[in-house]
């Protein structure tokens, strides 16, 4: 009697984490990302675990590189099928926006002989905002656009407060600026 309630305990000790385990691989099988995976102990059982944890880390990887992959591709299949290139910086901007998970994002194009950028376009960005930026251009090394610019390095302004009304009144928490 003795012996069948250790081996009945012993198996359970087993059989419940073994289960559970099975339980998370066959959500993950499923594609549930979200599943619970237990946690494991330092024995057979809790490596199972570390390792299933591992692989449902790489599979949200691989969703995320795949899902900006065909977002990509999206914008290389409308690049080839137009000549608008409003149309073109449009869609690139879009994405970028998608990628990064900012709020707006703005294309200024440079002009040599003055030295300055000028608003091209914009995703997200309020419409007096764009107004505003469209009628005053950025001198190269002024500002965040300029600096980025001179450096060739993105250009982080955490605390835009002292910018121009304009930007300020929307509330805008952080500028960054990047080099394409």
């Amino acid at each position: 009697v003795a012996g069948s309630v250790f081996t009945f305990l012993v198996l359970g000790s087993i059989a419940v984490p073994l289960r559970r385990i099975v339980a998370a691989m066959n959500g993950l099988n499923a594609g549930n990302l979200a599943v619970e995976i237990p946690s494991g102990g330092p024995d057979e059982i809790g490596a199972m675990a570390r390792t299933l944890h591992a692989f449902r880390d790489t599979m949200r990887d691989l969703r995320q590189a795949l899902a900006r992959f065909e977002a990509l591709r999206g914008v290389g299949r409308a690049v080839g099928s137009t000549l608008d290139p409003e149309a073109v910086l449009g869609m690139v901007i879009a994405r970028a926006i998608e990628f990064s998970g900012a709020k707006a994002g703005i294309v200024y194009e440079y002009d040599p002989e003055r030295e300055q950028f000028h608003y091209r376009t914009s995703h997200g960005l309020e419409p007096e905002v764009a107004e505003q930026l469209r009628v005053d251009p950025v001198a190269r090394g002024e500002g965040a656009v300029g600096k980025t610019a001179m450096t060739g390095d993105p250009v982080e302004v955490p605390d835009i407060s002292n910018a121009p009304d304009f930007v300020a009144a929307k509330g805008w928490k952080l500028l960054c600026t990047l080099r394409g």
